[in-house]
């Protein structure tokens, strides 16, 4: 259905919406069910994706012209479902928009909108206030949709974001840059985890290059109010894990999750939130430290969607072993 997959383009687009549609249907016969039902599917999955609703603005409009037509769309993410579609001309209901073998019939667009609404459980109003182009009338709908809706899941500045807090185990020289990168919020530092201690809700767990240097500064976040066997690090972080909240170790920040290390013949403790050791390889490292190519075996899912000349940087010798109960590496 190429012009339904022209429209779902636009409104994916114009929402900032991350969209993978796969439809199978009897589209031998008529569009009319797989363009509905694909609308119910992109309703639900509308509504898992906005979760409880918290902090964003939920209310959106948007005027969206398209060269003679213009529509307009509103919507309230309030979880009362309802939809109003008017304005359409009457020849819109007998129109059909070819240029395949498949055409598109723009009788459906009502009912596109409504199961939209219908199943993401959001009041939608869709208007054209002008129009003759059977194309530009129905995408500049789909678009005025797509904007409103964009707006309406947008992060409201006035109310707090809900963000599940967080700990980075990291490398801290080449983890946390990127994190900024990523997510301009995350500015974790040691003193945030562990001089400022349980009120933080992000800290993370330095691992510069050396487990036996990484565990000094975990045991650095002693309090003096920590008794003489405490490691604070280690409460910070258990208590984290304990709460269900996301805990990210990159690098030796994750080594230092198990139990004990041993490196150059010095056992150091770790925080124990996994059992087991991490010891030196016995076999040589290959390939050296660096960028490299990994040869993926032949259906690998690890390495599923990445390309064949893909990159990987090697660094470490050491690998947490096998422990009873656990049948795999880390």
């Amino acid at each position: 259905m190429p012009f339904y997959d022209h429209m779902l383009t636009a409104l994916g687009s114009h929402a900032s919406f991350d969209l993978t549609v796969r439809t199978t249907g009897d589209v031998h016969i008529e569009a009319h069910h797989s363009v509905e039902d694909t609308a119910i599917a992109l309703g639900q999955a509308l509504g898992q994706a906005l979760g409880d609703k918290k902090g964003i603005r939920r209310f959106g409009d948007a005027f969206i012209p398209m060269d003679e037509a213009l529509a307009h769309a509103a919507v309230d993410v309030s979880g009362r479902p309802y939809c109003v579609h008017t304005g359409e001309p009457d020849h819109l209901q007998h129109t059909t928009i070819a240029g395949s073998s498949v055409p598109y019939h723009t009788v459906i667009n009502r009912h596109v909108f409504e199961s939209l609404a219908m199943n993401a459980r959001i009041a939608l109003h869709v208007r054209v206030l002008y129009g003759r182009d059977p194309h530009h009338i129905t995408e500049a709908q789909y678009k005025a949709v797509a904007r409103a809706l964009r707006q309406a899941v947008a992060p409201d500045p006035v109310l707090p974001v809900c963000r599940p807090p967080k700990v980075f185990c990291d490398n801290e020289i080449s983890c946390c840059p990127g994190l900024r990168l990523r997510q301009p919020a995350v500015g974790p530092t040691r003193a945030a985890a562990g001089r400022r201690g349980g009120g933080s809700d992000r800290g993370r767990q330095g691992g510069r290059g050396c487990r036996r240097a990484a565990g000094a500064r975990r045991r650095g976040f002693r309090s003096v109010h920590d008794g003489p066997a405490q490691d604070r690090g280690e409460r910070i972080i258990a208590e984290r894990v304990a709460a269900g909240h996301p805990v990210l170790g990159v690098c030796v920040g994750m080594q230092i999750m198990f139990a004990r290390g041993v490196e150059f013949g010095v056992e150091t403790r770790g925080c124990g939130q996994w059992p087991g050791a991490v010891t030196r390889l016995d076999a040589p490292v290959i390939p050296h430290m660096g960028w490299n190519v990994v040869n993926a075996a032949a259906g690998s899912t690890l390495f599923q969607g990445l390309d064949a000349d893909a990159r990987f940087y090697f660094v470490h010798s050491y690998a947490a072993q096998r422990w009873e109960g656990h049948p795999g590496r880390c």
